[in-house]
């Protein structure tokens, strides 16, 4: 079963990689934009709702701050509801720029984070973005990125999480965090991003 979930996500994955392979961006210098995450759902949230659930995310993403090696923030995703994104960066990728695994301080994270994944937690979309510096040809990039994201959303799949709540994505080095003429910069936009958002689904059992 888990070999058919991950054929089926891989399959679709692939799909979506290789869309938007086909739009090659030219305006890299914006250090620090984001691509936009979750999907836009048909939700009828009043503000006092809306404002419950910024507490109860942000509550959340406090308790996500004391997993080691990686960074926690919130942002908004594309139903105007708070997300946490988990950003594995640094020493929790490996340090060769082609290499598309996880090491075992990533693994270590996500391990940590999937604890904190329960109740209506559980039912959360997660999209899993994969970037890369810009060394090597932006399509090579992109199957690299790609491939970044599949390693933790299949670690996740392995550590009990729902393989239709993730959504992984690859993006080459569209958005990078840091000036790739640097070392220093180039280490950072080798990343991963893990961003959980809320879904109906989730609202459903809160």
């Amino acid at each position: 079963m888990n070999f058919i979930k991950n054929t089926i996500i891989t399959a679709s994955a692939i799909l979506a990689c290789a869309i938007h392979s086909q739009a090659q961006r030219t305006d890299w210098a914006n250090y620090g934009e984001t691509p936009a995450v979750g999907q836009k759902q048909n939700l009828s949230l009043d503000n006092r709702t809306v404002r419950l659930l910024d507490r109860v995310v942000r509550t959340k993403a406090d308790s996500l701050k004391a997993i080691n090696n990686a960074q926690i923030a919130t942002v908004r995703d594309a139903n105007g509801l708070l997300a946490i994104k988990m950003t594995l960066s640094g020493g929790g990728m490996p340090a060769e720029p082609n290499v598309t695994g996880y090491n075992n301080t990533s693994q270590a994270a996500i391990r940590e984070l999937r604890s904190h994944l329960n109740d209506a937690w559980a039912y959360a979309d997660i999209f899993v973005d994969g970037h890369t510096d810009n060394v090597g040809p932006y399509d090579e990039n992109m199957t690299i990125s790609f491939r970044r994201a599949m390693a933790i959303g299949n670690l996740l799949i392995r550590l009990g999480v729902d393989s239709a709540r993730i959504r992984p994505r690859g993006f080459s080095y569209d958005y990078p965090l840091a000036d790739n003429h640097l070392i220093e910069g180039r280490e950072r936009n080798r990343r991963v991003e893990v961003t959980i958002c809320v879904s109906q689904a989730m609202l459903d059992r809160l």
